[in-house]
């Protein structure tokens, strides 16, 4: 099976600016689906023959089916979940189609970055812009990216890409507060990125 390696112009130079061209572009779409788990959908990509890489919020969950950009419909089974961030990787039996390089490195401040996504009911779009900040809450086991782009629902699984192969997940959630000026809570949408270090361990072991 031909691995799809999603590079940019300047490939041997972490964070350097570069264009996504439509090629690359489609070579990453053809490798994110597309995840169904009879609660509503998210995004996730697929890194060798047989595994699909998502948030462990899309793949905790019975009846799981992707859907590829051909119109290929899959089972993901044998889950397993990160224990830290908030990833996982389920596996699909007989695909043979393409699928993403993985960076296995931390991202960078200022770096070049494209998500290939499924937000609401937009399919297959892509977003582009940097890595523009880093966070970690009081109890965070992992801290979370921000990218120059809005992340919302449905998009949580997509691969953050850069030169040198998929560096992040995209991670959408939701934040409800209330106080006594606004009794009646408000539910507002934040997102980031998460590392994709903790799926490089499990997958390669390291």
């Amino acid at each position: 099976m031909k691995i799809l390696y999603v590079l940019g112009v300047c490939a041997a130079l972490v964070g350097c600016a570069y264009s996504v061209t439509p090629t690359q572009y489609q070579a990453a779409r053809d490798a994110v689906v597309i995840i169904s788990n009879g609660k509503g959908h998210g995004t996730g990509f697929m890194v060798s023959d047989s595994i699909v890489v998502s948030n462990r919020h899309v793949l905790e969950n019975d009846e799981l089916t992707a859907e590829f950009y051909n119109g290929e419909k899959y089972t993901i089974k044998y889950v397993q979940s990160c224990e830290k961030a908030d990833c996982a990787y389920g596996f699909i039996e007989r695909y043979e189609g393409p699928h993403l390089d993985m960076a296995c490195r931390e991202p960078v401040y200022g770096e070049s970055v494209y998500a290939v996504k499924n937000p609401n009911r937009l399919r297959w779009a892509i977003s582009d812009g940097v890595i523009s900040s880093y966070r970690k809450d009081a109890g965070d086991k992992v801290g979370m990216y921000n990218v120059s782009w809005t992340v919302m629902a449905g998009e949580s699984g997509s691969p953050v890409i850069a030169h040198d192969g998929v560096l992040a997940i995209s991670t959408a959630f939701y934040v409800h507060m209330a106080n006594i000026m606004m009794p009646q809570a408000l539910t507002f949408g934040q997102g980031g990125v998460t590392s994709i270090m903790e799926i490089c361990d499990m997958i390669y072991k390291k």
